[in-house]
């Protein structure tokens, strides 16, 4: 906030004479108020806006400071707070005027921002977040300016490494998803987090070469352990004899760091590894952090991500109130977190923009350094809701993310009331129905009318032709489509020749 001292003039009859003495505070570009002493003499004022007046004209304007700076610090505390929190602002400049000045540097955050025509501007020592706000606003060739917030990872870290039974894993019905698939290595889910652990025994051969958008350089490392632990919920070495499951067995992991050793990230770093994510070919990206303040460049990454065809989960937040952004973001799956009983955790984030529920509290995950540990949530529910989109997107390639977001909220069950509710959004995520319900081929799909269309239903249709399981050419009768897979894409061909879309 910036206060200056007025001089008002009686310009009525063109005397210039002074009339009295005043302050105007403004914020962010706006005024506030002023106030001012009365005029010494009648005239008219060339003022407008909220007028206090004071009834000294010698002691009036100070007091009137005073007023003004208490109630401003009543008002504008929380957006104080918010941008002490900044470390700058992004702009984005109008098309055809963006100057030179604010071509991108060299760092990577900057060149990769630019898909987006937006700038980071970081403040200097001796400025404020609100002076490059208002610098910024009464700059015509600025289509919008923003704080550069800074957001965090969305867990609850425990001090202990405990092993033990992965609950939520038959909480989702995993085992009886992994009938159907166990991912693809083609298949990649960026995390993007406080990097990743390439050190550990449960993610060797795992993951591509990243990129850390915090210290601009190509070593993602974890200091904070958080991006290692969702990691390992999302793919986890399996069937290999030690530590944890992860919910996809063949997927590809690529690490990108926008979070320091403190679990803290700014706008700029997250928007431009959701791109990075998005140009290095990932197929789902997993945000598991957040902040309560929208950004407009935030989202714009996500429309990126997803014009490129990406699916992007996020965390919904771990204080009980409305879901933060990204996860807010509409076209992000925002995932609350539930307990091993089926209850919404307390401090779930909940209401609009809500669309999924998933196990959070007291599970596993993989620990800085080697190991396993136990952790909570909702970074960690997310994890499980990207693990679960991975699979569905190996196996059903052609789906478009809207389509892989319809999935998940018709592939869950009622946690509360039937269909949504502000607790817990669609319901808790089914990692069977997930995979086995195919809305573009309900009713006569459902050959063997168990209430799922899956690959039981294709083994169905072969058994009414006569083939028989061990027979010669029965796994060749079930490839109907021939591309040397028997996947839901057989089925649909069956749908089609029957007619139903």
């Amino acid at each position: 906030m910036r206060c200056r001292k007025l001089y008002l003039q009686n310009n009525s009859r063109g005397t210039g004479l002074s009339l009295g003495a005043g302050f105007q505070c403004d914020y962010m570009g706006v005024t506030l108020a002023r106030c001012a002493s009365p005029p010494a003499a009648s005239g008219q004022q060339q003022e407008t806006g909220v007028r206090l007046i004071m009834p000294n004209n010698k002691t009036g304007p100070r007091v009137c400071l005073v007023i003004i700076l208490l109630l401003a610090a009543v008002l504008l505390s929380p957006l104080s707070a918010l941008a002490a929190e900044a470390r700058g602002v992004i702009v984005k400049y109008k098309p055809g005027r963006v100057p030179l000045s604010a071509l991108p540097s060299a760092g990577a955050p900057g060149r990769q921002l630019a898909r987006l025509g937006v700038v980071p501007v970081p403040k200097g020592p001796s400025e404020s977040v609100d002076s490059l706000l208002s610098r910024f606003q009464r700059d015509e060739r600025v289509e919008y300016v923003e704080p550069d917030y800074a957001r965090r990872a969305l867990a609850v870290y425990p001090n202990d490494s405990l092993f033990g039974q992965q609950w939520a894993l038959a909480r989702l019905k995993l085992p009886q998803a992994w009938e159907a698939t166990l991912g693809s290595r083609e298949m990649v889910v960026a995390v993007v987090d406080s990097g990743v652990d390439a050190g550990h025994e449960d993610l060797a051969g795992r993951l591509l070469p990243g990129y850390d958008f915090v210290n601009d350089d190509a070593f993602p490392e974890d200091g904070v352990g958080h991006g290692t632990f969702v990691a390992g919920i999302i793919g986890a070495l399996t069937d290999n004899g030690i530590g944890m499951a992860g919910v996809a067995w063949e997927v590809t992991l690529l690490p990108v760091q926008v979070l320091d050793s403190n679990g803290y990230g700014y706008d700029s770093d997250i928007a431009a590894g959701i791109i990075f994510a998005a140009d290095q070919g990932a197929r789902v990206i997993n945000l598991s952090l957040g902040g309560a303040e929208y950004s407009q460049t935030l989202a714009e990454a996500v429309a990126y991500a997803e014009g490129k065809g990406v699916v992007v989960v996020a965390a919904a937040g771990n204080d009980g109130g409305p879901v933060i952004y990204p996860a807010a973001i509409p076209e992000v799956v925002a995932v609350g977190a539930i307990q091993q009983d089926g209850s919404v955790w307390v401090k779930s984030n909940r209401g609009a923009g809500l669309d999924v529920v998933a196990p959070g509290i007291g599970v596993h995950g993989l620990r800085l350094g080697g190991g396993t540990a136990l952790g909570s949530g909702t970074s960690y529910a997310a994890g499980y809701v990207s693990g679960i989109t991975a699979l569905l997107r190996s196996r059903e390639t052609w789906l478009a993310p809207e389509q892989v977001r319809q999935r998940l909220q018709t592939g869950t069950t009622d946690v509360g009331a039937a269909g949504w509710d502000e607790i817990s959004g669609h319901g808790e995520v089914d990692a069977w129905k997930v995979l086995s319900y195919h809305g573009e081929m309900a009713g006569r799909e459902d050959v063997n009318g168990d209430g799922l269309v899956d690959l039981y239903d294709l083994v169905r249709v072969a058994g009414i032709y006569g083939r028989r399981p061990g027979e010669p050419g029965y796994e060749s009768s079930l490839d109907l489509d021939g591309d040397g897979e028997i996947t839901l894409g057989d089925l649909r061909l069956v749908a089609e020749w029957y007619g139903t879309r």
